[in-house]
């Protein structure tokens, strides 16, 4: 994915358009440990908002926002789905 910057005519990096979005953003975790920080370190790197990785998952807004804020853990049915929407960041 390419990002046009409307003062350049050169595409702006993912890498860049990361940087610019969330290095300064307290929601970010810039160190994400925790399944709750990599959950949301991921979802905010695809810039998503929590409704739309809910619907993705198939689960409840406010079972994503437990999952980022209050380390709870998916059950194992939703588990497989959360892990392969995870790995298919790192791609």
């Amino acid at each position: 994915v390419e990002f046009i910057d409307s003062n350049q005519t050169e595409p702006i990096s993912r890498k860049m358009m990361w940087k610019l979005c969330f290095s300064k953003n307290p929601a970010y975790p810039s160190d994400p440990k925790s399944f709750g920080e990599k959950l949301r370190a991921t979802r905010m790197q695809r810039f998503m908002t929590i409704k739309q990785l809910a619907q993705e998952l198939g689960v409840n807004e406010c079972t994503v926002a437990r999952w980022e804020s209050k380390g709870s853990q998916p059950n194992p049915d939703k588990l497989e789905r959360v892990q392969e929407f995870l790995a298919s960041h790192n791609q």
